[in-house]
Parts: C-alpha cells; sequence; structure tokens
C-alpha cells in the first residue's frame, strides 16, 4: 500500500512540474501577413514563458502522414479543423513523437506531454510543436 501511495505521490509530482495547456491559451496569439504572404505569429508574452517547457495538451489527433509517424493535435475534430474547416493555425499544433510505436485513427482524442516549442521562423513546421510528445 506504502508503494502505491508513493509512486501515486510520485506522478502528481511529475504532473505537477508540467503545464496543462489548454486549447484557449494557445488562442494568445496574433498573426499578420508576411510580404511572402505567409502568417506570421506574434505570440503573448504569458504564451512564451513556456517555450521550451515540458507541458501537456488534449485534443484530436489526425494523420498527417503515417509513414513517417507524422501527426498534428487539434482543437477540433478533422471536419472543423485548421486544414479541412474554418478554424485558424492557433487550432493546431505538429506532434513530433518520442517514439514511433502506434498509429493513431482519425480524430481519436488523446492527451500527451512534451517540450512546448513555439515556431514563429521555420515554414516547414507549424507554429506550435510538441517536441519529443508522448502519450499519457
Amino acid at each position: 500500500m506504502a508503494l502505491l501511495f508513493s509512486l501515486s505521490m510520485l506522478n502528481m509530482q511529475q504532473l505537477q512540474a508540467q503545464y496543462k495547456l489548454s486549447w484557449d491559451d494557445l488562442y494568445q496569439v496574433t498573426f499578420k501577413k508576411g510580404e511572402d504572404g505567409r502568417l506570421i505569429p506574434t505570440f503573448s508574452e504569458e504564451l512564451k514563458i513556456f517555450d521550451g517547457e515540458e507541458v501537456y495538451l488534449s485534443g484530436y489527433l489526425i494523420p498527417i502522414d503515417l509513414s513517417n509517424n507524422t501527426y498534428v493535435i487539434s482543437a477540433f475534430p478533422n471536419a472543423s479543423c485548421f486544414f479541412c474547416g474554418g478554424a485558424g493555425p492557433e487550432s493546431v499544433m505538429e506532434l513530433q513523437l518520442a517514439k514511433a510505436n502506434r498509429n493513431y485513427r482519425t480524430d481519436e482524442w488523446k492527451r500527451f506531454k512534451g517540450r512546448l516549442c513555439l515556431n514563429k521562423d521555420d515554414e516547414n513546421h507549424l507554429h506550435y510543436l510538441l517536441e519529443e510528445a508522448e502519450e499519457f
């Protein structure tokens, strides 16, 4: 029983070291169009605090490239997401999975933890990335 209590305390400490992001947190960004037509984000000061920090986030999974185990987590199901519906780029986050150990279905609701990366410059990636992402 003491071991079980110790393990649950360890999990609570791990959760306290991470920040639970909500999609409302990620909406704290504005965009302007660059000269090349690309959307350039300006992240809020509150959001910048978590850049590089371990966070966790829940959302709908959208497979992008199954052969490379590339997924996006979205605030909305596939039919309403940024790519297919009317949502904005702040409603999706690129998952860079730590381990490619399974395939996820479209619109599967999952929670992931990883290191948040706010991407302002690399047009080959989304504005939000979750690096070393693991389901939990």
